[in-house]
């Protein structure tokens, strides 16, 4: 019994071994690790300063960049500068100063116990004279009548002076006078005075011949050549004549002194028309201008040698 349970073990054994020599014939055995003196040496890196250089001589892969995101362009010139000129909020225009009213005194209220008071009115010329040292012109406003008086340098220095005429409605500012009973309206300047309508009132023309002492006070218009020119200490007079007649035409220095081409009134043969009233002196009629624009010397001939 103990050999048998021997010579199966022995069997056993013999089997394992064959079956693991048999297992392990297909299965090549592990190299043998190698000694650390076989080991090859450790690769040391190159110094910075010998940095080898590409040796591949293909292009380099193209990096794709990002693309842009587009930048907003503002126009600086469009930004307001202030708050206060943004368009978010609109501006409001100013509204326009009203331009205060002139008041006007009429006339008629205008009494003694107002003399140095400081005026305006507005009236139409009725009546138009001269004196040494200015002109005169009576201004009617429906209520009543005044004296608009001004003195040379007011009259000169007036810009509405070629329109300011019979018929013309006037609008001064002055300082209430009186002189001799008459009440008076005096501007400083000549900026007081202004024409607002022009004259309208048309003087009609006479032939020279028609003239007779029964349109003594009348205001008439003539048209003629001059004849001759008599000088004064303080007027001229001049003859002038048309085909019905001759009359004197008496002007004023200050008259004189005023009008356009005033030589032509001492040149014989000179065209003139004349507006004025007619005066009997020394039974002579006579036509006196009383403004510088009441006459106007249309023609004057050349002389000889010009």
């Amino acid at each position: 019994m103990r050999k048998t349970l021997r010579f199966m073990t022995i069997v056993l054994l013999v089997s394992c071994m064959t079956g693991c020599a048999i297992a392990m014939e297909g299965e090549p055995l592990p190299k043998p690790l190698p000694s650390p003196t076989d080991l090859p040496a450790p690769t040391v890196p190159s110094s910075p300063t010998s940095r080898p250089q590409p040796t591949s001589t293909s292009e380099p892969t193209k990096t794709v960049l990002p693309t842009a995101t587009p930048r907003l362009v503002v126009d600086v010139t469009s930004i307001p500068t202030s708050f206060s000129e943004t368009t978010s909020t609109p501006t409001l225009a100013p509204e326009p100063t009203p331009t205060p009213m002139l008041l006007l005194t009429p006339i008629h209220s205008i009494t003694v116990d107002r003399v140095g008071e400081q005026v305006t009115l507005k009236g139409r010329v009725v009546d138009t004279a001269s004196f040494s040292q200015g002109f005169q012109f009576t201004l009617d406003d429906g209520t009543g009548q005044i004296v608009l008086l001004t003195w040379h340098d007011v009259y000169d220095d007036c810009w509405d002076a070629p329109k300011l005429n019979l018929g013309a409605v006037v609008r001064v500012t002055g300082e209430i006078s009186e002189y001799e009973g008459q009440l008076e309206i005096q501007p400083h300047f000549g900026g007081d005075v202004n024409v607002v309508q022009k004259a309208v009132t048309q003087t009609p023309r006479r032939d020279i011949g028609s003239i007779t002492g029964a349109d003594e006070g009348q205001r008439v218009m003539v048209k003629g050549r001059v004849v001759r020119t008599e000088g004064l200490s303080s007027a001229v007079k001049v003859s002038l004549a048309d085909d019905s007649g001759e009359i004197l035409v008496f002007v004023w220095r200050n008259v004189l002194e005023r009008i356009f081409d005033n030589t032509g009134l001492g040149t014989p043969g000179s065209l003139v028309r004349v507006v004025g009233a007619v005066q009997v002196y020394r039974s002579n009629l006579e036509v006196v201008p009383p403004l510088p624009n009441d006459v106007t010397v249309l023609e004057i001939p050349q002389q000889d040698g010009e």
